[in-house]
């Protein structure tokens, strides 16, 4: 039985996290130009059932003019 557990448990901690993403979420209120109600939005890239994790804020360059907001594959999963 102990060794079952224990195999259970082995196999758990090698199992890929699952995340969920949560797009264009709007973070300004009040009274929005229509380039505010495009650009002014994020995505939040989260853990599925994990608390306490270390989080990441990624901001793009482009000065709102250039680019776009996914998470890089380098920094996903990590």
């Amino acid at each position: 039985m102990a060794l079952a557990c224990s195999l259970a448990k082995a196999q758990d901690a090698n199992s890929p996290a699952q995340y969920k993403t949560a797009d264009n979420i709007l973070y300004r209120e009040g009274k929005l130009t229509e380039y505010m109600q495009e650009r002014c939005r994020l995505d939040v890239y989260h853990p599925v059932g994990k608390e306490g994790y270390p989080t990441i804020v990624w901001f793009h360059g482009g000065g709102l003019k250039a680019g776009n907001r996914s998470v890089p594959e380098a920094l996903k999963n990590k």
